[in-house]
């Protein structure tokens, strides 16, 4: 096996656990139930975002790199790349931001986290559509 079908396959694992981990919070935030101990559970698997997150900008750029002149007159790829970095800036300021808000019993909205996570999940869908159309 090359080494482009290792990073295409490595690329696809880590967009598939990022896909799944965010639907999952989602749906987590948006349940009747969303407590301080789901909280609790979701700020102790908080590290696999970023860490999957990273391997898609690792072997994204491998993957860019190879298609570089027909990637950079692409408007479809430069809106998946400006919806990759409104979601990490989503993701690492605004929602870390309020859940340690809850978690210290400092006043915030559940209602407002969730919602945060439900448009963190909607993002991360919309990359990867738009990754599977280019």
């Amino acid at each position: 096996m090359d080494l482009h079908r290792i990073i295409i396959i490595l690329h696809l694992l880590g967009a598939g656990i990022l896909i799944g981990l965010v639907v999952i919070t989602a749906l987590l935030a948006f349940k009747k139930s969303f407590s301080l101990q789901t909280l609790a559970v979701l700020n102790q698997v908080k590290w696999l975002g970023p860490f999957f997150s990273g391997l898609q900008l690792v072997t994204g750029l491998f993957l860019y790199w190879e298609d570089r002149d027909e990637l950079n007159d692409n408007p479809l790829f430069w809106t998946k790349i400006g919806l990759y970095v409104i979601e990490g800036t989503l993701a690492g300021l605004v929602i870390d931001r309020r859940v340690a808000q809850l978690m210290s019993s400092t006043p915030a909205k559940k209602k407002q986290v969730a919602w945060l996570y439900g448009i963190h999940a909607a993002m991360i869908i919309a990359i990867a559509v738009i990754g599977k159309i280019l």
